[in-house]
C-alpha cells in the first residue's frame, strides 16, 4: 500500500487523515532540531548532505520544513545529528510506539476505525514495512493526543 501525501486542494490524504497546508509543524520542529545540530557540528549544507547521504537542497528543504520527510530518510538525519545508540530504525520505532500506545486494550481494527484509516495500515506500521511520512505521524499523534516525537524516539 503506498501512502501519497495529501495535495494543497484536498488536504487530506488516501488514508483520510486530515493535513494543513503548507508546513506542519512537526515538519518545522524536525527542520529546526537539524539546522540547529548542523551548526552545533560546524557543517555546511553541502557536508550535511554528504553525512546524510542526501542532496544538499533536500536538506534545505528539510531544515525549512517544506519536505514531507519519510521515516527513511527521517532516520538518516536522525543516525547523523542525533545518534542515540539505538538499533531500531525510525520506522521500527514508530511501529513499536503505536503498538505499545495501544497495548491491550485495543486491538488494531479499534485503533483503525478510530483513526479513521485502514487495518492494514496499522498491522504495516507496527511490522515497520510500510513507508510513512512525518505528516502522517503528525496526523495520527493528534488524533491520539499525544507528542509526535513521542511516536518518533
Amino acid at each position: 500500500m503506498t501512502v501519497k501525501t495529501p495535495t494543497a486542494s484536498t488536504g487530506k490524504s488516501q488514508l483520510g487523515l486530515k493535513f494543513e497546508p503548507g508546513p506542519s509543524q512537526l515538519r518545522l520542529t524536525l527542520g529546526a532540531l537539524f539546522l540547529e545540530q548542523r551548526n552545533k557540528q560546524g557543517l555546511t549544507q553541502a557536508q550535511a548532505a554528504e553525512l546524510v547521504g542526501v542532496h544538499r537542497t533536500y536538506v534545505n528543504k528539510v531544515e525549512r520544513g517544506q519536505v514531507n520527510i519519510n521515516l527513511d530518510n527521517l532516520d538518516k538525519f536522525f543516525k547523523a545529528f542525533l545518534p542515540d545508540g539505538n538499533p531500531n530504525t525510525t520506522k521500527t520505532r514508530f511501529g513499536n510506539n503505536i503498538k505499545a500506545w495501544r497495548g491491550e486494550s485495543h486491538s488494531q481494527e479499534s485503533l483503525a476505525l478510530f483513526l479513521d484509516i485502514p487495518v492494514q495500515y496499522i498491522f504495516r506500521v507496527e511490522k515497520g514495512v510500510v513507508t510513512t511520512a512525518v505528516d502522517q505521524v503528525g496526523a495520527i499523534a493528534e488524533k491520539l493526543g499525544v507528542d509526535p516525537m513521542e511516536l518518533l524516539r
